[in-house]
């Protein structure tokens, strides 16, 4: 349903058959094109709001892809990724077009923000807070069941919160502890072995709440919706004794995936395991591209844990030679 909302989209400016064709294209070679069509709807509305020129001119992009007071880092080069996508689509069909050059996001950090990751008792005092807060006057029928429960699978599985709102009950082998997350970011689909404490905890949801298509169903039509999770989010967090210092500033909910990670890592690396063999199953298991995604959660697991430096650095320094080498700074 999500994504028939973006086949819907309209693009209301001269160069919306082309966007369509562009998505279109996107779509045939495995993506999803909803992040494309949701930014280029952006962009349609406007140029046709400024009645642009009848083509992609240098103008219409730069004004499209200049930097807006609350943009992080990554929604620029986010906006640049897709305008340059389209405008790269135009030239092989024979249009003028102007792509922006990467140099204009060059300077710009790769992460415009410093995760928060959740030490042991804080994820305890969190979980301990959501079950309280699922028993407090706040808090649906059914809402009860789910916060709690959400917030737990986003801790102990590292997925992407829109990943575990869209699961199916299909989705969820409580035989055999396992989780397939299907048509994830990149177009990906990947299992996730869980523990049987967190398949205990399913199961007990499942027999009291049984969900028939999604394992988290709305009040209304389709699953539970991933934005629904803030408000509670940030109650839990009060509860907690967690300080919240705003949108935009963390915690986010996005940082029980970067805990997850970040924790992940420590374990094997103070139970002894080779960290070589480590990082791929890490990797695999989050779902990234490949390794050097996973990259990151070594700069962090450092900075939060620095007796694990010295040893993470002779396995991974000639890798990673500056990221360590700032770290050990």
């Amino acid at each position: 349903m999500l994504a028939k909302k973006y086949n819907d989209l309209e693009f209301p400016c001269p160069l919306g058959p082309i966007i369509k064709a562009y998505i279109a294209e996107k779509r045939s070679l495995g993506g999803k094109g909803n992040t494309e069509a949701k930014r280029l709807r952006s962009f349609s509305k406007m140029w046709y709001a400024q009645d642009l020129a009848d083509e992609l001119t240098e103008d219409a992009v730069k004004r499209w892809i200049s930097p807006r007071p609350t943009d992080a880092p990554a929604t620029i080069r986010n906006r640049v990724a897709i305008i340059r996508g389209l405008g790269k689509f135009m030239q092989r069909q024979g249009y003028k077009a102007y792509c922006p050059d990467r140099s204009c996001v060059r300077k710009l950090p790769r992460h415009g923000y410093d995760p928060h990751i959740f030490t042991y008792r804080e994820v305890l005092r969190f979980m301990e807070s959501a079950e309280s807060y699922a028993s407090g006057p706040y808090c649906g029928k059914w809402s009860r069941l789910i916060v709690p429960l959400i917030f737990r699978m986003l801790y102990c599985t590292g997925m992407r919160a829109g990943e575990v709102v869209a699961l199916e009950v299909a989705d969820v082998d409580l035989a055999a502890n396992v989780i397939t997350v299907r048509d994830a970011k990149f177009g990906k689909t990947r299992y996730v072995p869980i523990h049987d404490e967190l398949a205990g905890t399913i199961r007990e949801y499942v027999s009291l709440r049984k969900p028939e298509r999604y394992l988290f169903p709305s009040p209304r039509e389709g699953h539970y919706g991933q934005h629904s999770l803030y408000e509670p989010f940030r109650k839990i967090l009060f509860k907690a004794g967690i300080p919240h210092r705003g949108r935009g500033f963390g915690p986010r909910i996005h940082d029980f995936r970067h805990t997850f990670a970040v924790h992940s890592m420590m374990k094997w690396a103070m139970s002894g395991h080779d960290m070589a063999t480590a990082m791929p199953r890490i990797a695999a298991y989050l779902g990234h591209k490949d390794v050097s995604e996973t990259e990151w959660y070594l700069h962090l697991t450092i900075r939060i844990a620095p007796r694990l430096g010295g040893m993470l650095n002779s396995e991974f320094g000639k890798i990673f030679p500056r990221e360590f080498q700032h770290d050990k700074q």
